[in-house]
Parts: C-alpha cells; structure tokens; sequence
C-alpha cells in the first residue's frame, strides 16, 4: 500500500480519511484482524505526503468517534511513528535543509504537532508509569521517557550547529509555543513526584541537555539563550541536586560557551538549596565541590547584567555561603586555579570593596584573614591570593592602580602585624614588589614604587619594612636590580625612625641572592655617572656588611670615597658610615701589619689621607660661590669631623716605612693636641665644639689611645654633630 501511494498527491486521500476512521470505530476490538488493517489505512492516509493530510486526521480522530480502546491504539501507533519512523525524521530532514526558515514553513502546523507530541508521548508514560518500581529502575525508565521528548522537540528547538540557531527573531510566536509545551510535557510527568532531589530527576537531565546540545550555539545567540531561559526556568531546580560533574559543566558552560548562557546560569544557582546539597549530597568531595561553586559564583558575578533578575537572590545566596568555616580546605593546586580566574573575571576593584562578599569568600579559601594559624598550606594560598590581587591592581591601569595598590599594602600589612612567622610570611608578602616585574610602561613602574616608599614610611613600624628588605632584590628582574636598592635606601631610612632599632636585626633580615651579589656590588660601589648623581650610601653601608671583605671590596669602597665628590654628598651622615667602614678595613690592615714582621701596608692609608687633607679644607673662593650654585666643598660640620680625623692619623703616624701607632703606651712622634686646640677655637669650628670636646681624650690619653681607636673617634664625633638614628646603633 505503502508503494501504491507514493505515487498518488496527498489531496487524493483527503476524501478517504472520514471513511477510513469510520472502518476503524466499526472495529472495536482491536485483536481482529479487520480492526488492525483499518489502523494501517487510517496511519497511511495520515502521514501520507506529511503534513499535508496531518491537521485533518488529528480533528477527525479528536472529535469524539472513536471508542477510547480505539484512540488509545492509535495512539501508542502513532507514538512510535513520533519516535522517529516518520514525523522526526520529515522534521530533522527540514530542519537541516531549511534551517531558521522550517519555523517559515512549518509554523501554521506547529500548535497541532505540538500538542499531539504531548498527548503521544504522555498518555503511553502516564499508563505505563509504576509508582512502586525500585529507584534506580525509575530513573532509568524517566532518562529513556526524556530522550524520547528531546528526539520530538530537538529539530524545533536544538541548534543545528554552533553558528546556526534553530529559530530567529521573526519566530518568536512558533518558538515560545515550542518550548512552553515542551517544558509543559517534561513537568507533566509523574516520575516529578516520586524522583528525590539527588537521583537523576528532571532538572538534572534538562541541565545536560542544555549544556550538551544548547549551550553550544556561538552566533546569533543573544536572542535564542533568551528564550530559551524564559521557560526553562519553570523547571523546578530547586530539586536539581548537582553532582560534582554537573557542577563542573556548569563552570565549563561559563567558562567556553557563548556569555548569553551566563543569566540563565544565574537562574539556576540562585534556586539550588545550596544547604541541603552541601550537607546531604557532597561527602568527602566538599573541598573540590566548593571550589567549582566558587568558580561558578566569581563566573557569574563578572558581569552585572548576567544577575540583573536575580540579583538580591544571588546576593543572599552569597551572605549565606561566605558564613562557611570550611572553605579553607579547598586544596592549594585548586587554590592556584581558582586564581586565575578570579584575575580574569573580576572586575578590577571589587576585591578591594569591603561590601563585596565573593571577595570574603575568596579570603576564606586562600587563608587570608587575620590569626589564620601558620601552615605551609597556608602559606601556598596566601601567596595565590595575593598574586590574583596584584593582577587586579594591574588591571586598573595607571590612574586607578595606585590607590588599588596602597589599599593592598595596608591589607597584607594589617595581615602581617597578626602572622605568627613573619620571616616565612615574607614569601608572601614579595608579592607586593615582585609586582613591578610586570610592568612595562616606566611611569606606570614609577607610580606603584613611589606609591610603596610612601607606604613604608609612613609606616615604619610595620612588619613589612624587614621583610621587603629580605625580598626586594630577589622579587625583580635582573634589569630591576637598580630599582630594588633605591627602594631599600628608602626602606632603611624608615627602618631607623621607629622605636626599636639594630644594625644587627636589620642586617639578619636583609638579604641580596647570590646571583645578584656581583651586580649589586658593581652598582653600589661605583663611581660611574649611574651611581654618581645619587649614591645609595645606607645601602652600601649594609652591603659591605651583607658581605664578607675582600680586597676587591676594600678597594671599591676606597675609591668611592676619595672620588666622591661633594656635590654628590646628598646625606653626610650615611657618608660618615662609609668613611667609619673604611677607616676600620685601614686599621684592620695596620694591625695585621704588625702582627707580621716585614709586612708592609699598600697605598690605601696615605692616599686616604691625602683625600682627608683635601676633603676637611674648604679651597672654594666667595667668587666661585658667587658664581655657580653648586656645591664644590662639604658642609663646616662635616668638615670638622674630617679635621679631627686628619688630626688623629697623623698623630699615629711614626715616620717614613714605619707603620702607625698600634698599642697602647706606644710613643707619639707626632703630636697633634696642640692643632686640635687651634682648630676647635676658629670661629668656623665654633659651633662644632661637641665633636672637638669628644675628640680631645683620644688626642690626650695616649697611653689607651692608638690607630685601632680611629673608628670610635669617627662615630662619636659624627654622632655628636649629626642626629640620624642609625649612627646610634654601629
């Protein structure tokens, strides 16, 4: 018969439908052989030519001839004919050949196909249902009901593929029939009643279908995910109990599908019981569990308009997760990914915002709240948070960025006054300098430094002087090495104005790596035009401390001090540091010397002397003052500890080829108490008469004062004429 009508236009069966059901009713049992063959005939001029024939035979059959054993065999007939014998496969042959334009040419027959596909594919499942079948055999038999529904509705609502939307705006009317019936046909079922939240029930197999076959659409998509939304939401997630793999799809859909999914998401994570699932569904799997919702959440909230409709909901679903003690288990590695996306998907300065409860959470996770007790676990995710957190300062651009920075050096700063270890929290806080490796733009460099200096020393009792001083060097690039010691000249100045103070904790706590030793000594101790304009000369100071002398060393630091000139003696008193540090290397030299018969000295005593003779005598005339406004000698007050100085070593000295004064009681050849009287009574050393008057025993008391006493002479007198700090503690 089949072959017989292919051949034959559907409006030639059109007049044979009344008569075809009528044989059929005349039939009522359905086991007889007539009663079978006149359901062949009534199918046959149904699809025939489909749909031409369709909308007249589904009123015929629905108005009221048929005895109910009779429709209800038709019924389960034409179900499977639904299932993909003949409707589906006419609608998925459409589909791929016409695309949006099926809705064009298929619209007009839509609300009866729909309806149809409801009643075909309901009334079997109704009468089939058993209430009392074991779960899993329900969830089975509702995953097989659920597939038969989808492969209806696919080729009405499914993409075709990623770049092809199954309907546009223009079938707006059609579309939203199609999917309120659908979502009508899937909440209808009985298996909604009896499947608990958990088991794979229906939101769960909707949220797959959406992510498997819906999600994937890329263009054009703005308008079909919102419609696709708009009934969705009347599945009842409220029972949607996601498994970790679920959940981790959803991240997914955020992550690499189009961002139109995002509302519809949001839709979803708002209506979860979120209590119950961690409580009764999760077990051991908390800690991965927590941190794929936490992903969704910071996914979600990257942009307003994806919460717009659920905004308050969203907002208390936040409030009540961040009261969680445990998201603190979340794992390291985890940790590190989580931060990742949190550097990418949150706005710049919502971290930083005290009202943003996403931010709270993310503290939790990564340990960074105050009295969070010391662990290396710990350590690994505060160093992720703070990582994340300097990439969202960089994220700012250059204006927004320093305020960002500043409010973030007060946090870890905050964080670092409660830290039970502060050298290991050190590997966290580097962070806040390593920072700068970043940046390419130089202003923008120079910004966040000045910002830093500011920062510390303003706050000089804070932990993080010590511990920047342990990690500048080592958090920037080779090409930073520059940078790093101008901060920490910054950084020991504001070391030595707070209450406590120790050449000794700070030199425990400054460190420069080993790599960088060479460079950091060729910069500090050269006189290059580098180094010359602004010699770092506290940092030098620590360095030659940091390091274990040399000759190389020795005769550096020589040199700078004989080449320096006065102009470039921006802080005298640091000065005075490295002219007390030479003065100990020539004594050094000078005992060693003795300690050795027939060893000779090098050239370092008498050309540092030569330079002393210089360096104490102001040679400029009024007119060259007059003229240039530069400085040409050092200050009357450094000049005066230099005399005095002068005064002493020549004091010590013996004679051509003889070594100094080097033990007590040792004759004076060369007294110089006499000149220190005549320099401490001219008018221009007046006023300096402190350091003189300090002087005056080391002159006097020959018998406990010889050339190894030359270094105290130069502290007492500098810290009888000079008030810096770091003087006091040498």
């Amino acid at each position: 018969m089949d072959k017989a009508a292919a051949s034959l236009p559907p409006q030639q069966f059109a007049p044979l439908l009344p008569l075809a059901f009528r044989n059929l009713a005349s039939q009522p049992d359905s086991n007889a052989p007539l009663h079978v063959l006149c359901l062949e005939h009534v199918i046959t001029f149904v699809f025939h030519a489909f749909p031409a024939d369709f909308i007249s035979g589904l009123d015929i059959a629905l108005d009221g001839e048929l005895k109910p054993s009779s429709f209800y065999t038709i019924s389960k007939r034409v179900n499977c004919v639904f299932k993909g014998e003949r409707t589906c496969m006419r609608i998925r042959s459409d589909a791929r050949s016409r695309s949006p334009s099926m809705y064009a040419s298929w619209g007009r027959y839509l609300d009866s196909v729909s309806k149809l596909a409801q009643l075909f594919l309901f009334t079997p499942t109704r009468e089939a249902f058993a209430a009392d079948a074991p779960s899993s055999v329900m969830q089975r038999d509702f995953a097989e009901v659920f597939q038969r529904v989808v492969a209806v509705f696919s080729p009405l609502i499914v993409p075709m593929s990623p770049s092809v939307p199954p309907f546009s705006p223009s079938n707006d009317t059609e579309a939203e029939m199609v999917l309120d019936r659908f979502v009508q046909l899937l909440t209808a079922f009985p298996h909604n009643a009896v499947l608990q939240p958990g088991m794979q029930n229906l939101p769960s197999l909707v949220w797959q279908f959406y992510f498997e076959k819906l999600s994937i659409l890329s263009h054009g998509s703005t308008h079909y995910f919102s419609l696709i939304e708009r009934y969705f939401v009347r599945i009842p997630w409220p029972s949607f109990y996601p498994s970790e793999r679920g959940l981790s799809a959803m991240d997914d859909c955020l992550a690499t599908r189009s961002p139109c999914c995002a509302p519809f998401v949001a839709q979803i994570v708002v209506r979860i019981l979120w209590k119950d699932v961690l409580a009764n569904h999760v077990g051991e799997l908390v800690p991965q569990y927590l941190s794929e919702l936490f992903s969704i959440l910071v996914r979600v909230g990257s942009n307003a308009s994806n919460i717009l409709k659920v905004r308050a909901s969203m907002l208390d679903l936040v409030k009540h997760l961040s009261q969680r003690e445990d998201w603190a288990s979340v794992s390291p590695e985890r940790a590190e990914e989580l931060a990742k996306v949190v550097a990418v998907a949150i706005p710049f300065d919502s971290l930083t915002a005290p009202t943003d409860v996403v931010g709270v959470i993310w503290r939790k996770i990564c340990c960074f709240i105050v009295r969070e007790p010391f662990s290396s676990v710990a350590l690994l995710k505060q160093t992720a948070w703070l990582r994340t957190e300097c990439a969202l300062v960089l994220r700012g651009g250059a204006s927004a960025a320093p305020p960002a920075y500043s409010s973030l050096i007060a946090d870890v700063d905050a964080l670092a006054k409660q830290h039970e270890n502060l050298r290991a929290f050190s590997v966290v806080a580097r962070e806040l300098t390593a920072l700068w490796s970043r940046i390419s733009d130089a202003k923008f460099g120079e910004s966040l430094v000045t910002t830093w200096n500011v920062y510390i020393d303003a706050n000089h009792e804070s932990p993080l002087v010590l511990m920047s001083l342990n990690t500048v060097i080592g958090s920037l690039n080779s090409d930073q090495v520059v940078t790093a010691l101008k901060v920490m000249e910054k950084t020991i100045r504001a070391y030595f104005k707070r209450n406590c103070f120790s050449w000794s904790e700070l030199i425990e706590w400054a460190q420069c790596p080993a790599g960088l030793t060479m460079t950091v000594r060729d910069y500090l101790l050269s006189v290059s035009s580098s180094n010359r304009s602004y010699p770092l000369m506290l940092t030098t100071s620590w360095f030659l401390k940091f390091l274990q002398p040399n000759d190389t060393v020795k005769s550096a630091l020589h040199e700078l001090i004989t080449s320096i000139k006065p102009k470039h003696v921006w802080c005298e008193a640091s000065f005075l540091l490295l002219i007390w540090q030479e003065v100990r290397w020539l004594v050094d030299a000078v005992i060693a010397a003795h300690a050795r018969q027939g060893q000779t000295l090098d050239d370092r005593l008498p050309s540092f002397m030569r330079w002393l003779s210089k360096a104490a005598k102001d040679e400029s005339s009024f007119l060259t003052n007059l003229i240039t406004s530069k400085k040409t000698a050092h200050s009357p007050r450094l000049r005066a500890v230099l005399t005095i100085l002068e005064l002493y070593l020549m004091q010590q000295m013996m004679g051509e080829s003889q070594l100094p004064r080097a033990a007590e009681g040792a004759p004076v050849l060369n007294s110089r108490i006499h000149a220190l009287k005549e320099a401490a009574s001219s008018k221009a050393n007046q006023q300096f008469a402190a350091a003189f008057n300090v002087a005056t025993p080391f002159f006097v008391q020959v018998d406990l004062h010889h050339i190894g006493s030359a270094p105290a002479l130069v502290l007492q007198c500098s810290r009888a004429l000079f008030k810096e700090r770091f003087l006091l503690d040498t």
